[in-house]
């Protein structure tokens, strides 16, 4: 009978047994819960890079990136990272902006993209002349720190990159 199996399963069980007449509490059984956060980034690619060097080319790409068509800003930029280049791209109806910038970096080339206003802002608020920008995947958060770090400036910033269309982004890859 299923009534005497549950009886017997609720008084072998030290939660059930001395909670009887009572809700259970969801994962009370795990209790006390203990959350274990990690917050360690395990970053494959770090670029250092100056901050105003890496602006000027961001705000090229802002002529064409900010340009409104049918009421929709188009805001992305592609940063395509490889052979100790950083290549700035970005391409509209209007027309496209390409831009090299030689950068220290570690790690194997990369394409991402991002929202060109948020990334301007994120560098503008860098308190620093150099920034290491620091990431693990295209589809993952970076993080921007001061490429030095001083004693007085305790800054990190996290931006999340926007996701690539593979099918569009074959026919975008000429950007000259």
């Amino acid at each position: 009978n299923d009534r005497a199996r549950y009886w017997a399963f609720a008084n072998n069980d030290p939660y059930l047994s001395s909670h009887k007449g009572e809700y259970a509490q969801g994962y009370a059984v795990y209790s006390p819960w203990v959350h274990r956060l990690d917050f360690r980034y395990a970053h494959d690619f770090k670029i250092k890079i100056g901050k105003y060097e890496l602006l000027s080319a961001l705000e090229r790409a802002a002529l064409i990136t900010e340009e409104r068509i049918a009421s929709v800003v188009r805001a992305a930029v592609h940063l395509d990272l490889g052979e100790g280049l950083l290549k700035i791209l970005a391409k509209s109806p209007s027309g496209s902006t390409y831009d090299e910038i030689e950068v220290d970096h570690e790690g194997d080339g990369l394409l991402i993209a991002f929202c060109n206003r948020y990334l301007m802002d994120t560098l503008r608020a860098c308190g620093t002349d150099r920034v290491k920008i620091s990431l693990s995947s295209p589809l993952i958060a970076i993080n921007i720190v001061p490429a030095v770090p001083e004693d007085d400036v305790e800054e990190e910033y996290m931006l999340l990159p926007l996701k690539i269309n593979p099918a569009t982004e074959a026919s975008n890859n000429n950007y000259n």
